[in-house]
């Protein structure tokens, strides 16, 4: 008799449970709380990885395949490294602590200390990547442009 009882009681609260705000399993997007689509889509990449190797080499990898392997001497940065069309993918070579995106139609796919993996969405077109790079010293406004060339604007001199 006694299993009997803990088991109603364990149904109880079970069934008392989404009441309190518990809930299991994946929940159904409501009317008045539904996600939020995104306008922009992708080329689907595979696994995306980013080996930094330093400051000057590094090796990204789209899947098995090997897009980007090697090192270039430079003090330069930011970098553009490689770029694929046929995947609107770019890499580049950065010297900051932070990268932040200004256009929502691209998007970070791998990053590391010194390398940032970034995909065009399809309907950017022929736009421009427009970012910033942060660091200590600095903030930056850069463009990198269709020809892949690289202008940055300091906007704060912070040391």
């Amino acid at each position: 008799m006694e299993p009997l009882k803990r088991t109603m009681k364990v149904m109880a609260v079970l069934c008392l449970a989404p009441l309190a705000g518990v809930g299991c399993g994946r929940s159904e997007p409501s009317a008045g709380n539904s996600e939020r689509l995104s306008p922009y889509t992708y080329s689907e990449l595979r696994k995306v990885s980013l080996a930094d190797r330093g400051p000057a080499c590094a090796r990204l990898s789209i899947g098995p395949s090997v897009a980007y392997s090697g090192c270039f001497t430079t003090d330069h940065f930011p970098l553009f490294v490689y770029g694929d069309l046929d995947e609107t993918l770019v890499l580049l070579g950065i010297d900051s602590d932070a990268v932040r995106l200004i256009d929502p139609g691209f998007k970070v796919v791998a990053m590391s200390d010194h390398f940032v993996a970034v995909q065009k969405s399809r309907e950017m077109g022929t736009n421009d990547l427009r970012f910033t790079l942060t660091s200590a010293k600095a903030v930056r406004w850069c463009r990198l442009d269709r020809h892949l060339f690289i202008q940055c604007r300091k906007f704060v001199q912070t040391g």
